[in-house]
């Protein structure tokens, strides 16, 4: 599959109704084990740290088609507009005008 296809696949996947089902009961979760951590007093630490990695991996896969999106996005080649393709010669340095020097201090000249 080629990058542009697969960012609109994980934007159809984003709008879609079952993501929706998913975000709704994975948020859900979330706050639920972040109760379950402020409840409960008699909690382990390592209850508490399991908690908290549950919480972070849901969040995980709530951000993973935006995270999954940006990551193609810059890892796809830049590809100039046809019609910005008569600037690029303007920008040739070879054919470019020499550039002059600004003055170091306004109204002296160097």
């Amino acid at each position: 599959m080629s990058s542009k296809a697969d960012i609109k696949s994980l934007d159809v996947l984003s709008l879609s109704r079952g993501w929706a089902i998913v975000r709704e009961k994975m948020e859900a979760e979330i706050v639920q084990a972040a109760m379950q951590i402020g409840k409960s007093g008699g909690m382990t630490t390592d209850e508490i740290h399991f908690r908290r990695g549950s919480i972070w991996a849901g969040q995980q896969l709530l951000e993973l088609p935006a995270r999954l999106t940006a990551l193609i996005q810059s890892q796809m080649p830049f590809e100039p507009a046809p019609q910005d393709a008569g600037d690029l010669e303007k920008l040739d340095p070879i054919k470019a005008p020499p550039l002059q020097a600004a003055p170091l201090r306004p109204g002296k000249e160097t």
